[in-house]
């Protein structure tokens, strides 16, 4: 089964190449957002400024995860706990110790914005686009 999370998208994403645009990332501390993909369903993010709550798979499957804002426009995503899941116990085995995921802001629009999200221990950032809603 697909964990449709954020740190699913890090590790399996097509992304897109980030521009070096940046503009206010302080309006993205808190809010509604999505990550469109056509393949695995889309990932609503419904952040606050310690936490945000994803949610995939057609509402199946619902993380918290910790944030911690290291500057305006990085921070981590650090810790997850599964809210829902078809099988809970064991979604909540494969997050349990789950690395941490270092994200840049690396360009704001109105409509959205582009990170560059990299794992603990990965070198290869993996890049996205992040809708506002």
């Amino acid at each position: 089964m697909k964990l449709f999370i954020l740190f699913a998208f890090c590790l399996l994403g097509n992304g897109l190449m980030a521009q070096t645009k940046i503009n206010d990332c302080s309006k993205l501390h808190e809010g509604n957002f999505l990550i469109k993909d056509p393949q695995n369903g889309n990932l609503l993010i419904e952040r606050k400024k310690k936490h945000q709550i994803e949610i995939g798979d057609n509402g199946n499957v619902v993380l918290k995860i910790k944030i911690k804002w290291t500057d305006d426009c990085h921070y981590q995503l650090i810790g997850m706990k599964v809210i829902k899941a078809p099988n809970k116990k064991e979604y909540q085995k494969q997050v349990k110790n789950s690395p941490t995921i270092f994200v840049e802001i690396t360009e704001v629009t109105p409509q959205y914005h582009k990170i560059r999200c990299t794992l603990e221990g990965q070198k290869e950032p993996l890049f996205f686009t992040i809708w506002n809603r």
